[in-house]
């Protein structure tokens, strides 16, 4: 990957993978390595007492090392949608992910998905 590329990836992906944790990047011998934790469905009411607590030691690592941040995303917070944002990097508009099920009642999956997503280009 050129270096204009891995620098736009190191800027898009704490904006768009910061679902709970985010992704730290590093080059290591010419490679660039991202990491993302996500938890579906947490939310940081409930984490963060647990982390004050020193309940979740692994996950606070895991933020002391990279980036965490609360998500913002447009409603409805649907999975499905809110994940394929962030596979992709772009908004439900464009990716045209929105909800579980298809109008003929099929489960979404990534073929359904109309922007590829960050790890097929990079």
């Amino acid at each position: 990957m050129r270096a204009r590329g891995r620098a736009a990836l190191c800027r898009l992906l704490p904006a768009f993978l910061c679902l709970a944790l985010s992704g730290a990047c590093a080059e290591e011998r010419g490679r660039l390595r991202v990491t993302v934790v996500g938890i579906d469905g947490a939310t940081w009411r409930v984490i963060q007492p647990m982390l004050d607590r020193g309940e979740l030691p692994n996950v606070a690592a895991l933020m002391k090392a990279g980036v965490s941040e609360q998500l913002v995303s447009e409603r409805p917070l649907l999975s499905p949608a809110i994940w394929t944002t962030i596979a992709t990097g772009v908004s439900r508009k464009v990716h045209d992910i929105r909800q579980f099920r298809k109008s003929d009642d099929a489960l979404v999956s990534s073929r359904d998905r109309k922007a590829p997503a960050l790890w097929t280009w990079a």
